[in-house]
């Protein structure tokens, strides 16, 4: 019979947060986390990488072959319009990509962005995101099904709400 898993690999941005910058003596490096810690660091890790702008264009996006740790982010979507289908469409690719290249604990990732109320006036300004994510995640050598929200206010935040 198996083991059952009581720890995971710590993250890379955990490895390297220093949680103690004022002590003198190097830090014992940070190999596994709980798994209780290990998720609520994964859910940080997300809502930082959705909350760091990219500052590059879409075009200019979409014109690089490879991407780096300078294009790390999400890109500046507060031109889109919540009632058209093309700006949903350029925002669900805009996100599963980001997530693709920058979020390896994640797969087969599906953004599913709910749209407005029908009750709103067709130029009516909402401010603000309302997804639901679906992937697989990847703990370790564990993969399971995951599903959450991303939500997104007028102060412009993005909030990871699990199920």
């Amino acid at each position: 019979m198996g083991r059952i898993a009581t720890h995971a690999r710590a993250s890379l941005l955990d490895r390297l947060i220093d949680l103690e910058p004022e002590s003198q003596q190097e830090a014992q490096p940070l190999r596994a986390l709980p798994l209780r810690e290990w998720r609520q660091a994964f859910f940080r890790d997300l809502e930082w990488l959705l909350n760091t702008y990219c500052p590059l264009t879409e075009a200019k996006l979409a014109d690089r072959q490879q991407l780096t740790v300078l294009e790390y982010g999400l890109m500046d979507f507060a031109t889109f319009f919540t009632h058209n289908p093309s700006d949903y469409a350029r925002l669900v690719e805009a996100i599963e990509k980001t997530l693709a290249i920058y979020e390896p604990r994640l797969k087969d990732v599906k953004i599913i962005i709910e749209p407005p109320d029908e009750g709103h006036i067709h130029n009516e300004l909402q401010v603000g995101l309302d997804a639901r994510l679906d992937a697989t995640l990847l703990m370790d050598k564990v993969e399971e099904p995951i599903s959450f929200f991303i939500r997104g206010g007028q102060v412009g935040e993005l909030k990871i709400v699990s199920e």
